[in-house]
């Protein structure tokens, strides 16, 4: 009976002593994770705290997909000790298999281990100081986190938007190897943007038709109509190693928006491999005529 009950204590120590294992699994996860995203205070991945890499908020729960690959890298580094380098290098992988790169889900505050979790089609967008000219967007939305495009995973376009005083700032990298300008849309080099309030009967599209290192060409339309050249201000500039980036001051009533108001209707799209690929953010499939499927900007004041 002695033995019996040693047996039964050595057992118990063991189980006691394994909790803490799984439950530090990444003992400094937790914050390595919040502070390399900058995640927000009361966002969905603040408020789901372990249930990030793991199955519920419980510490010491089961991983899932995302805290499973989390560990595959700590395991390959030899180590329980993540670091951001560790996080980088399982951004692309889609560890829930719903179809959205991790980062992607990252960027978008929802969560990268649960497939029922996907990133939200309203899209929160700060406002920012006025900004005097296109080739100060980009230092002025760095710290933004970007939407991406995929064409079949691949990431083709990234894209940072704010609202600046009664402007659109944009600044849309595309990762485009065949850059060809011609002077059609849909034929080669392109990024479109398309806005309307909701309820309205009228979608703006602005067509930016990148020519060189110095711009090109940029053109409007009221649903399928084009119209007069538009007053916006734009840049291109080369991206290191392929592609370009483009960044825009576009006034919101050329877009007819109103800069009162709290939320627009939005999509992007890139055009891509001299004019063989066209990727849109939302989803849209004739986003010129139709914008039931497009996304929405949350203007935060």
């Amino acid at each position: 009976m002695k033995l019996f009950l040693t047996g039964m204590k050595a057992m118990a120590v063991v189980m006691v002593l394994a909790l803490p294992m799984v439950s530090q699994a990444f003992p400094n996860g937790l914050k390595v994770f919040k502070d390399t995203y900058g995640v927000q205070k009361g966002s969905a991945l603040d408020k789901a705290n372990c249930a990030i890499c793991h199955t519920s908020a419980i510490k010491g729960d089961k991983l899932n997909p995302f805290g499973e690959d989390v560990a595959k890298v700590l395991k390959a580094n030899n180590t329980r000790v993540l670091t951001k380098e560790m996080l980088a290098s399982i951004e692309e992988l889609d560890s829930d298999s719903d179809k959205c790169a991790n980062i992607d889900e990252i960027n978008a505050d929802s969560l990268p281990g649960d497939a029922k979790s996907l990133p939200s089609r309203e899209w929160a967008t700060p406002s920012v100081a006025p900004i005097a000219e296109p080739g100060k967007v980009a230092a002025a939305l760095a710290a933004l986190k970007p939407r991406t495009l995929r064409a079949d995973g691949a990431k083709v376009g990234e894209l940072r938007v704010a609202i600046a005083g009664s402007v659109l700032a944009i600044d849309a990298k595309v990762y485009d190897h065949k850059v060809t300008a011609e002077a059609k849309e849909w034929t080669g080099a392109g990024v479109e943007l398309a806005a309307a309030m909701p309820e309205a009967k009228t979608c703006s599209r602005l067509v930016f038709l990148p020519k060189s290192a110095t711009g090109g060409e940029v053109q409007l339309y009221h649903n399928a109509d084009q119209q007069a050249a538009p007053k916006c201000q734009w840049a291109v500039t080369p991206l290191k190693g392929y592609g370009y980036e483009l960044t825009a001051l576009i006034p919101l009533e050329v877009l007819q928006l109103d800069a009162k108001a709290a939320k627009f209707l939005f999509e992007a799209a890139t055009t891509t491999d001299a004019g063989a690929q066209y990727t849109t953010l939302f989803g849209s499939a004739k986003g010129y005529t139709d914008s039931t499927k497009f996304g929405s900007l949350l203007v935060q004041k």
